[in-house]
């Protein structure tokens, strides 16, 4: 596994509350995963398995901040599965988001029928205008829209 590791060391990056965060692919829940031997494995557990040791059999790996993509070992903890439904269950260890961000209700807002981080949405919607930018041919046609809808605006004013 030693590879392995150094993959994964590879692509994180530590944020403000010592996170280490993994960068590279995820699961769609956002928690990290690696190939290993051509067999997709949790970053999180090839992080808990080099820096603390093997995890004791019926066991899953917490983790403490409850951000899914962190593989810092000081923020992981073998427990129960019960244990771990358990402390998800109680929402009030959330202190972030699974990108990482501070999950505060200044920092939630309304998303369907739950809630969603807003940093996340904003770095998602600065992503699309990037996007949209960057394709001449989406730019025009959004620069025309903006046209469109500025004409309306003055007529209706």
């Amino acid at each position: 596994m030693p590879t392995a590791i150094k993959r994964l060391m590879a692509k994180v990056v530590q944020n403000d509350s010592d996170c280490w965060l993994f960068t590279g692919s995820k699961t769609p829940q956002g928690y990290g995963r690696l190939n290993v031997g051509g067999v997709p494995v949790p970053t999180h557990r090839v992080a808990y398995e080099h820096f603390v040791g093997p995890i004791p059999p019926g066991h899953q790996i917490d983790h403490l901040c409850r951000v899914p993509s962190c593989c810092n070992p000081d923020h992981l903890e073998a427990v129960t599965p019960a244990e771990n439904v358990r402390r998800g269950l109680l929402g009030a260890l959330k202190t972030h988001c699974k990108n990482g961000h501070p999950w505060t209700d200044e920092n939630k807002i309304r998303h369907g029928k739950g809630f969603e981080c807003r940093e996340c949405n904003r770095d998602r919607s600065r992503v699309r205008r990037e996007e949209r930018m960057a394709d001449p041919v989406r730019q025009a046609a959004y620069l025309e829209y903006l046209r469109t809808y500025s004409r309306k605006i003055k007529e209706i004013a």
